[in-house]
C-alpha cells in the first residue's frame, strides 16, 4: 500500500517540478506538501494527531523562521526531530528546491552540526527531489561536506519507489522502534550487532570512527583555556604579580575559568532562544 502512495507522491513531484522550481517555493510548501506525506507513508505521526504530550511526540517539528530574529543570530534547530519513546533517533533538514543538498557545504554543516552536538547519530538533508543521510557521529567541518555521507540512502526521488522496501525496513517508525537505526550505525562502524551506540538510548559508547562531542568539547576548551590565560596575563601582569608561583598560577586558571563559564552559558541561553542580555565582562577587573 505503502509503496502505491509513494509511487503517487513521487509522480506528483515530477508533474509540478518545473513550476516548483521556478516559482522558488518556500520551503515550507516543500515541506507541507512533499515531505511531512513522505514521512508519514513511514508511519511516523508528524501532525501528532494521537494528541501525545510535548516529551512524548513522534516528532517535533520546528516552526520556518529566519536566520535573523529581532537583529539578532537564532541559533537555529532542526525542522525535525524523530523521537521513540521520548529518545531522539535522527535529526531532517528540510530545503527549499532552489538548494542542491548535494553541494550546498552551509546546508549540510547545519544538518550535521545540530546532530552531532546533540549525539544524535544520524542527520538528513532533504528538499523532497534528493535525500542525503548522514553519519553524525563523526565531527562536521564546513570544507568537508562529503564526509559521513552514506551512499546506500543518497537518494533522488525518482529512486523512492524502488528503493521503498529498503527504506521503510530503515526509517518507519516500527523499524527505528525495533532497533534498525543500531544495526545500520553497527554496520557502518563494522562492529558487532547489538552493541549499544553513542547517541542510542544515551549510552555513552565509544566506537571505531567516531568523534564524541563530549570528549571533542573538553579538547576544544582545553586549547581556549591556555590562549585565555596567556591573553590575559599578557595584558595584566600587574594584577597577578606571582603568576609564577602556585597561588598566583591559580588566580590566574580561577579567571580565565569564569570568563568560558560565562561564554558557554551565553552560547546554551543562544542556543536555546532565550532573550539575554549579552554581557560578558572581558575586563580582567570584572573577572578578578
Amino acid at each position: 500500500m505503502s509503496k502505491a502512495q509513494i509511487r503517487k507522491l513521487a509522480e506528483a513531484f515530477r508533474r509540478n517540478w518545473h513550476q516548483l522550481k521556478e516559482a522558488d517555493v518556500p520551503e515550507a510548501d516543500i515541506r507541507q506538501d512533499y515531505i511531512n506525506h513522505f514521512w508519514e507513508l513511514l508511519g511516523w505521526d508528524i501532525r501528532n494527531k494521537e494528541h501525545k504530550a510535548p516529551s512524548q511526540k513522534d516528532v517535533i517539528v520546528e516552526r520556518s523562521f529566519s536566520a535573523f530574529e529581532a537583529s539578532r543570530v537564532r541559533i537555529k534547530r532542526p525542522d525535525y526531530l524523530f523521537k521513540i519513546d521520548g529518545f531522539s533517533r535522527f535529526i531532517v533538514e528540510a530545503k527549499k528546491l532552489t538548494v542542491d543538498i548535494a553541494s550546498h557545504k552551509e546546508s549540510i554543516f547545519q544538518a550535521k552540526s545540530y546532530a552531532w552536538s546533540s549525539q544524535i547519530p544520524f542527520a538528513i538533508l532533504t528538499n523532497f527531489e534528493q535525500i542525503r543521510l548522514f553519519d553524525a557521529t563523526i565531527k562536521p567541518y564546513n570544507s568537508e561536506p562529503l564526509k559521513g555521507v552514506i551512499p546506500d540512502f543518497d537518494l533522488r526521488f525518482e529512486d523512492y519507489e524502488s528503493q521503498w522496501d529498503i527504506i521503510e525496513n530503515t526509517f518507519s517508525r516500527e523499524a527505528v522502534a525495533n532497533g534498525s537505526l543500531e544495526n545500520l550505525l553497527a554496520k557502518i562502524k563494522k562492529v558487532r550487532v547489538g552493541r549499544r551506540i553513542r547517541g542510542i538510548d544515551r549510552m555513552l559508547i565509544d566506537l571505531r570512527g567516531s568523534e564524541p562531542v563530549d570528549k571533542v568539547f573538553l579538547k576544544h576548551l582545553e586549547e581556549y583555556r591556555l590562549r585565555f590565560a596567556r591573553a590575559i596575563y599578557s595584558e595584566n601582569r600587574r594584577m597577578f604579580p606571582e603568576a609564577n608561583t602556585k597561588h598566583g598560577a591559580a588566580k590566574l586558571t580561577d579567571v580565565t575559568q569564569r570568563l568560558i563559564d560565562r561564554l558557554v552559558f551565553i552560547r546554551v541561553c543562544e542556543d536555546r532562544g532565550h532573550n539575554i542580555i549579552r554581557r560578558v565582562a572581558f575586563d580582567s577587573k570584572c573577572l578578578c
